[in-house]
Order: C-alpha cells, then structure tokens, then sequence
C-alpha cells in the first residue's frame, strides 16, 4: 500500500514539473517571439531611415544665385505623392525667400551730414514681390520608395535667383521708400494677410489634389 502510495507521488511530481517545464517553455517562447518581432521592426525602421536621400537631410547651401528646398510625402497613390512633396518643397522654399521674394527687406537709415550712410528710424526700404511672380523654380531631384503599400517621395526643388532678378527688372519692381512711422503697422497688416493668403492657395491646392484623386479612383 504505502509502496502504491510513494509511486502515485512520484507520478504526480513529474507531472507536475512536466507542466512548470512546459508553461515554462511558453513564456519563453512568447518573449523570445516578441524579442525578434520587435527586431525586426527596428530593422525594417533603421532600413527606411538610411533609404532617405542624403540631398534631403543635408540640403544642399542656398547661394547667391540658388536657394534650395525639399519636401516629401507618403500616399497609396504614385501621383498624388510627386504633387504633395514637391507642393511641400514649395512651401519649404517660399519660407525660405521670405526676405528674398516673396516677403519685404527692410533697412532703415539716412544719411549723415558726412555723407556717411547711418542706421535710423527715419526710412524702410521696402521691395514688393507677388507670390505669383515667382520664376525659375527647378526640380533638381525625386526619389520614389514603395514600401507598406504606400509611395514615399523626396522631393528637392531649386529656385534660380537669376531668372527672378530678370522677371523682376522687365516688371519694372524697385525699392520704395514709405515713412517709418507707418513702417511697423504696415509690416504687421501685410504679414497677416500674407498669411491668410498662403493658407487659402494651400487649401485650394489640397481640394485640387483630392479632387483628381478622386477622379483617378
């Protein structure tokens, strides 16, 4: 009897440890399974991270002769990412030629009984450019990557400063002096509605995009 008893112990112990082992196992599968899931989407990351162009993380110096911009964008549809990244590098080189073009250089001074030129208050030279004037814009790279079902496009845009001065000269576009005591509020006033300006061409362009979108589908 107690020989019947020790065997049935036995058994039961090494059933036991047979399922510790076994969930044991599991666990460690689950975090092994985890662990290489999880490296393999750090690759597949890390991948993509050097796919990128390295025109678009260092771009190119904006001289005095070119000014550089990049844009980029990330759609299920080929065409709809070239227009969006390069409308994104458009913005990217309309911020940048904000003092160049499309904004207003400043600088007040007069002149000295010396004749010397002396910083003042007294004047702001101002230069006016219409956002639609804006020439010689160039796409010098695009780089298309598929990945995940969707098309990631690089865009790097070059606007000629050249072509611009010429469009400028034949319209006839010069420096104007207006009175610096109005200089500040009229700074303001015109910033503001640039910038209601740009939001709506923005807007339009998006709908224009989603539209032809929508066409193609």
């Amino acid at each position: 009897m107690k020989l019947h008893t020790s065997k049935n112990v036995i058994a039961a112990t090494m059933i036991s440890l047979l399922l510790v082992g076994c969930a044991s196992n599991g666990v460690d599968d689950y975090v092994k399974a985890q662990k290489q899931q999880h490296e393999r989407a750090v690759e597949v990351e890390q991948q993509r991270f050097d796919d990128i162009p390295d025109w678009f993380l260092n771009v190119p110096a904006n001289t005095t002769d070119s000014i550089y911009a990049v844009g980029t964008a990330n759609t299920n549809n080929l065409q709809y990412s070239l227009n969006q990244a390069k409308l994104n590098a458009e913005f990217g080189l309309a911020k940048a030629l904000n003092q160049e073009i499309t904004g207003r250089e400043r600088q007040y001074m007069h002149q000295g009984t010396d004749g010397n030129v002396q910083m003042d208050g007294d004047n702001v030279i101002t230069k006016f450019v219409d956002p639609t004037d804006i020439v010689g814009v160039h796409t010098v790279k695009n780089k298309v990557q598929y990945s995940d079902g969707k098309y990631i496009v690089y865009t790097l845009l070059n606007l000629d400063v050249n072509q611009q001065r010429q469009m400028l000269k034949s319209k006839g576009v010069d420096l104007t002096a207006i009175s610096a005591s109005h200089a500040y509020q009229d700074v303001k006033k015109e910033a503001a509605q640039r910038k209601e300006a740009k939001i709506e061409e923005a807007k339009s362009k998006q709908a224009t995009l989603r539209q032809n979108l929508a066409m193609q589908e």
